[in-house]
């Protein structure tokens, strides 16, 4: 059976026991409880180190890089004289907002899921020789083009992101894009800008529509119809987990006391 796990943040905290409450089995082989260990101060000692702890447990791809403490650049996007900034960096990741969450894209082709780890990333120059930035990943068979521009007067400003993906091989693919809404910044955690940059907080998120209802008043509006919507708690486990099984999460709205919840989009598309 595989093998899951789950971590607890405890911050200022102090427990003597824990209790575990066990409900319903996922298969008939029952419960299976292989190791529960108590970290040190320093491994969680801020949410940073936290993440970047529980990233080192994951495959390559499934976090941020700057999660692996390696530098990944980035430019920022938004209408002249606004206040409202977003960022994008080198893997295509957005954040939509100062200190805001990002959107995150992922591909699943033939049974695996492809992340930026997978791709090889570049930063691609405007054909039109306009200053909007544009990432593209690319593998064997499939390119993915990522562009993101701000549009709007100034304090109501939008900004748009557009995912394109070219199939260069002979066959038939069948793929999903998968968009993914993640409570961390493309602001690395080492780059102060007048904020702390790595996690954010997202208290809650809803599918309303077509639009995914984000923390306070910060929507997500799909322009293209989604094939699919989930999202999940941080107890529920890594989004990206499921992306890599091929599927969005089943729920369609959550509340995380623990201000780290996630979602995703899929589209499913068919390239000739």
């Amino acid at each position: 059976s595989p093998l899951f796990r789950d971590y607890l943040y405890l911050p200022e905290s102090d427990e003597r026991y824990l209790r575990l409450v066990l409900k319903t089995p996922e298969n008939k082989a029952g419960y299976g409880i292989r190791d529960i260990s108590i970290k040190p101060f320093d491994w969680a000692a801020t949410e940073n180190d936290f993440f970047s702890a529980v990233a080192k447990d994951a495959p390559r791809g499934s976090y941020p890089r700057y999660l692996s403490s390696e530098q990944s650049y980035w430019t920022v996007i938004g209408v002249d004289r606004d206040s409202a900034e977003a960022l994008i960096n080198e893997e295509g990741m957005i954040e939509v907002g100062r200190g805001q969450f990002s959107i995150e894209p992922f591909l699943y082709t033939d049974g695996k899921l492809v992340t930026w780890s997978d791709a090889t990333t570049s930063v691609a120059s405007n054909p039109e020789a306009l200053p909007l930035p544009q990432v593209v990943w690319s593998t064997r068979d499939l390119d993915l083009s990522i562009s993101a521009f701000a549009a709007g007067a100034v304090d109501s400003s939008v900004l748009y992101a557009r995912y394109r993906i070219t199939n260069n091989s002979r066959t038939y693919k069948k793929l999903t894009l998968f968009l993914a809404i993640r409570p961390l910044q493309v602001n690395p955690p080492w780059q102060f800008l007048n904020l702390a940059g790595g996690v954010a907080r997202v208290d809650s998120i809803s599918l309303q529509g077509s639009s995914a209802h984000v923390t306070g008043n910060k929507f997500v509006r799909s322009l293209a119809s989604p094939s699919g919507f989930g999202a999940v708690t941080f107890d529920e486990g890594n989004i990206v987990d499921w992306l890599r099984a091929g599927r969005t999460p089943t729920s369609m709205s959550v509340i995380d006391p623990t201000g780290h919840a996630s979602a995703a989009f899929a589209y499913q598309l068919e390239l000739g």
